[in-house]
């Protein structure tokens, strides 16, 4: 049965071989200082967000293989049963940061600064190999180009979105990421509109909270900070201004600075969230 869209509870108010269950991912091969590695490539969205959800140990000469179709601020974590090393790359394959993941580790990762591609391969495998930032994966010619992020606008302006349509998703939000690119967002939509209420649990930057409405017509912004320490409730509450049914997370400033809202978070004229039919799917996967 259809439902009109999903979202998230409270959390994130800010500040989660061959292909598994859940995962769509393509059979590729890059290569790397003279090792080829059978990849597992992610290239759409929601799979590379969440790519070692249900994974096993990689095998040796295994890796998975996630990209997007622009340079933004990545972020990893590990919901998979074994640790790995993550190598991010620039758009020409070019390592720029490495890390170390461990097997549950929920934190995960953020990237210094924009990037591309993260490719997983098996714990100790970067270090067994020599394989050092400014070293290049070549990509095979069974490399899936990324797709673009899902669009929407608001206000007219357009805003590519993580979109969070399952509980686990939602209830992960944006915590622990130390930030995003300007221009990203988090839609959270729900099937029916209420009272929302968001929080700032585990989230280490400022964000604006946007409600809209059953209509998609915005009804306030709440702008929030972190905790002074992320990991305990202050109690500050992010609340809609009557009842959402849809909720975008931003960084902080961001409706204000282009005229959307006056400094309390009202709007300033009627502005609504436009959802395009491309994200169709995802709607109807919502829980």
């Amino acid at each position: 049965m259809k439902r009109a869209f999903f979202l998230a509870l409270l959390l994130a108010a800010g500040c989660n071989g061959g292909p598994r269950p859940g995962i769509r991912g393509g059979p590729a091969t890059v290569a790397l200082l003279g090792r080829t590695l059978q990849v597992d490539c992610l290239s759409r969205d929601p799979d590379r967000r969440h790519p070692l959800r249900f994974r096993e140990r990689l095998a040796e000469d295994g890796a998975v293989l996630c990209g997007w179709a622009r340079d933004r601020i990545l972020h990893f974590w590990n919901d998979g049963d074994a640790a790995v090393d993550v190598a991010i790359l620039a758009a020409d394959g070019t390592i720029v940061e490495t890390h170390a993941l461990a097997a549950g580790d929920e934190e995960g990762m953020t990237s210094k600064a924009p990037a591309r591609w993260g490719l997983f391969v098996r714990e100790g495998w970067l270090a067994r190999n020599r394989a050092h930032i400014g070293e290049r994966v070549k990509f095979g010619a069974d490399v899936a180009p990324p797709e673009p992020m899902p669009a929407i606008k608001v206000g007219g302006v357009t805003i590519e979105v993580e979109v969070s349509q399952k509980n686990w998703m939602r209830m992960r939000g944006l915590m622990h990421r130390r930030t995003m690119s300007p221009d990203d967002g988090m839609l959270f939509a729900y099937p029916y509109a209420m009272s929302r209420s968001f929080w700032m649990g585990h989230c280490h930057y400022a964000l604006d909270i946007a409600y809209f409405d059953k209509t998609r017509k915005l009804l306030n912004v709440v702008t929030i900070n972190p905790y002074a320490d992320p990991k305990i409730d202050t109690g500050e509450r992010a609340p809609s201004d009557g009842e959402a049914q849809f909720v975008l997370e931003m960084h902080k400033g961001w409706f204000l600075h282009r005229g959307l809202t006056d400094t309390a978070g009202k709007p300033a004229r009627d502005v609504l969230l436009d959802v395009p039919a491309a994200l169709a799917s995802l709607i109807e996967d919502a829980e």
